[in-house]
């Protein structure tokens, strides 16, 4: 009866460690197959991830070329863009230099009287006198004299500088000569040593600004079409301004 029992006591043993062993190995099984599940799952995600990338990839590419042809195209449409570009920035250029030359003034200076002056250089000398009194030059349509002289004009007649105690007898015959040959004196100024006095007469308009020296007195003639007198006033303006005597 005691070996029975014992009997007994070791098939029940073996059969609940069998149970366990097979307990055990199911859920080894199970877990391997969930792990193989988890990474079939994380390939298909990663695949259709890259899938999805590559697609975004091609597209972007696909997307860039579109815009390299329509660039081309547009390039084949309008040769000409970059040669009016280039045309245009020479055309700046020509024009700077154009103004450049229009602004550029030369400078006289009399060796007899001393006097000086600035003109534009696209003005020419045409007339230089024997006597070296003064200059004259002019453009189309323009000229400008300058000269020295020991004698001018009053209301009385001519007088010598040494003759007269101040520049107003010559402002006075200035005026007088303005009002017989002009319409209208539009502008007259004197002042101790200088005057100015411009008019038109009808068809040129005339500036003439005079300074007297210690012996001599020193005369500027402006004259140029009364219709382009707001495109020469700079220009008379700047010669004025730098007429002076020693």
């Amino acid at each position: 009866m005691k070996k029975y029992m014992i009997s007994i006591t070791l098939i029940l043993i073996c059969s609940v460690t069998l149970i366990a062993c097979t307990d055990d190995e199911d859920t080894a099984d199970n877990q391997t197959n969930n792990d193989q599940e988890n990474m079939e799952e994380n390939n298909e995600d990663a695949q259709n991830e890259n899938g999805n990338q590559t697609n975004d990839n091609q597209d972007n590419i696909n997307e860039n070329d579109r815009n390299s042809e329509e660039a081309d195209e547009n390039t084949s449409n309008n040769p000409s863009d970059s040669t009016n570009d280039s045309e245009t920035d020479g055309d700046t250029e020509v024009k700077e230099d154009t103004e450049a030359e229009e602004d550029a003034y030369d400078s006289y200076e009399n060796g007899r009287f001393g006097f000086s002056v600035e003109y534009p250089s696209t003005f020419e000398a045409d007339y230089m006198p024997e006597n070296n009194d003064g200059i004259e030059v002019n453009d189309d349509t323009a000229t400008i004299i300058a000269s020295g002289s020991h004698a001018s004009i009053t209301e009385e007649g001519t007088a010598f500088v040494n003759e007269v105690e101040s520049i107003e007898p010559y402002y006075e015959g200035e005026l007088a000569e303005a009002e017989e040959e002009g319409e209208s004196i539009s502008y007259q100024r004197q002042e101790d040593d200088w005057y100015v006095v411009s008019y038109n007469d009808g068809t040129n308009h005339i500036y003439k600004k005079s300074i007297l020296g210690d012996d001599y007195i020193a005369n500027l003639v402006i004259e140029y079409p009364a219709d382009l007198q707001e495109e020469y006033e700079p220009m008379v303006e700047r010669v004025s301004d730098t007429f002076s005597i020693p």
